[in-house]
């Protein structure tokens, strides 16, 4: 017959197993691990390489500035990677000063690449040109001493143009010329919507027909011509003060989608200017419990148009067709969705420190890395469709996953 205090004494010895059990476990940091019934998401390659995630795939490589520092004195380098054998191709100075970071600075031009350098020392940037091999064909001074921002300002190549801009001008060169040593500028032009500001130009997007849409500090968004004629101009907002500026522009479906800091998120039509609808409030309110001011990027893709947050541990999409807000994923892992997410087949893959495959139809979960990616403002997620892969560059370290669809 078994006593009262036999089970008790057993019941003891069962909960210090138990404890001493979960004592011996290792810890796991809240939001590591992904929740219960989604995928983990494991890189199907990596590559230990500094590189700071303002990259771009060119060519079958995909390259960075590696150095993270605004000293003006110190050397940068540029590496490239070969994302077919997994290695790095090249890691050579960058001339001069650094690759502006924050953005993809990077473009092709025929069979060569070319990067937009900046000599902080002078307040002046440059085109670079580099052959595949990472030899540097030639260098193109931009014509002003207007440093580049870290805003998304080029390079763009457009049909047989290379749209670039600096804090005040708008250049547009020939692409073939620049694989000569006598390049052609076949126009530039200044805008200075903002007379009291050095900086002018707060972003550039370019559509298939070469049309240029740029944000300004001066809460303006302006359309020209692939000739730099103007084809209309809209004001952000009806403040008579700066800083509304809409510095996050993307197109897609016919639209130009805007995030203009506090006034939200606006659409407008690429042909007119014609204000399509404009949701003041709405990132402001879109990651629950947290408030948010203005996003760092936008993505479009899949009907939707995806916003970073500044303050939010969220990830908004928003349906292009009237800017209401479809759904908004918020990870267990919570930070802020800094770096720029890629979107594919359906799927949003983002990054807040963690790695995150969400179907766009619905803002499901599909699958969650564990990899711990230090997130920079604005960076990007390459994809190569031709491997297959999306690309996140963690520090430290290039992690490659493979495209769930």
């Amino acid at each position: 017959m078994t006593t009262v205090p036999s089970l008790l004494r057993s019941s003891l010895v069962a909960l210090a197993t138990l404890l001493l059990a979960g004592c011996a476990q290792e810890y796991v940091e809240p939001g590591t691990s992904p929740p219960p019934g989604v995928s983990r998401f494991v890189p199907s390659w990596q590559l230990k390489q500094p590189g700071r995630g303002a990259s771009a795939l060119v060519h079958g490589l995909l390259l960075t500035d590696s150095v993270d520092t605004m000293a003006k004195d110190e050397v940068k380098t540029l590496a490239a990677v070969d994302v077919s054998r997994h290695a790095l191709a090249w890691n050579v100075p960058v001339i001069p000063g650094r690759i502006d970071g924050g953005r993809p600075s990077f473009a092709a031009v025929g069979d060569n690449i070319v990067a937009v350098a900046l000599d902080r020392a002078h307040e002046a940037a440059r085109l670079v040109v580099y052959a595949q091999q990472g030899t540097v064909l030639r260098t193109i001074p931009l014509p002003n001493t207007y440093t580049v921002t870290g805003m998304e300002l080029g390079p763009r190549v457009v049909g047989d143009q290379l749209l670039v801009a600096d804090a005040v001008y708008l250049y547009a060169y020939d692409v073939a010329s620049l694989s000569t040593d006598t390049p052609v500028l076949r126009w530039q032009k200044k805008i200075n919507s903002a007379p009291t500001s050095s900086i002018q130009i707060m972003g550039l997007e370019a559509d298939p027909d070469g049309n240029l849409y740029i944000g300004t500090f001066a809460n303006e968004v302006i359309s020209y011509t692939s000739t730099g004629t103007q084809r209309w101009k809209v004001s952000t907002t009806t403040s008579p003060y700066y800083g509304h500026a809409p510095f996050s522009l993307v197109l897609d479906a016919g639209r130009l989608f805007v995030e203009s800091q506090d006034e939200g998120l606006q659409a407008y039509d690429l042909a007119t200017g014609k204000t399509l609808w404009d949701k003041p409030a709405d990132l402001l309110k879109a990651c629950p419990g947290a408030p948010t001011s203005t996003a760092t990027y936008l993505v479009a893709g899949g009907g939707k148009v995806y916003a970073g947050l500044f303050g939010g541990d969220c990830l908004p999409a928003y349906n292009e067709s009237d800017g209401s807000l479809a759904w908004s994923f918020t990870p267990n892992y919570r930070q802020t969705f800094l770096s720029r997410p890629t979107y594919v087949n359906g799927v949003l893959y983002a990054t807040n420190g963690r790695v995150y495959a969400i179907e766009t139809a619905s803002g499901k979960l599909l699958a969650q890395g564990t990899e711990d990616i230090p997130a920079s403002a604005g960076t990007y997620l390459p994809y190569d469709p031709v491997q297959g892969e999306v690309y996140v560059w963690g520090g430290q370290t290039l992690y490659a996953y493979k495209a769930l669809r």
